[in-house]
């Protein structure tokens, strides 16, 4: 009997495991290139599990949007929290 009640619950909207949130920032260059971009969506996926499919993830595409200047003037994107990419 319990596990009747069990799927009655599911069957009636019962939250499902939350997605996992996939961050991931690139060069416009790459953004904006399909055969870039598919390349760099399958290693993605292909990290997280399933090289084809991005079921359980919602992942987040951003385009480098903030640089850190060092001392010699280089140029680097930025990670998320402030942090460096590379």
């Amino acid at each position: 009997m319990a596990d009747k009640a069990m799927v009655s619950k599911d069957l009636l909207g019962d939250p499902s495991p939350q997605p996992s949130i996939v961050r991931v920032a690139l060069p416009a260059a790459a953004y904006y290139d399909l055969g870039k971009f598919q390349k760099i969506q399958k290693d993605i996926l292909g990290r997280l599990g399933c090289p084809g499919c991005t079921s359980g993830h919602h992942i987040h595409w951003d385009i480098y949007r903030n640089f850190i200047v060092d001392e010699k003037l280089n140029v680097n994107p930025a990670a998320f929290g402030g942090g460096r990419f590379g």
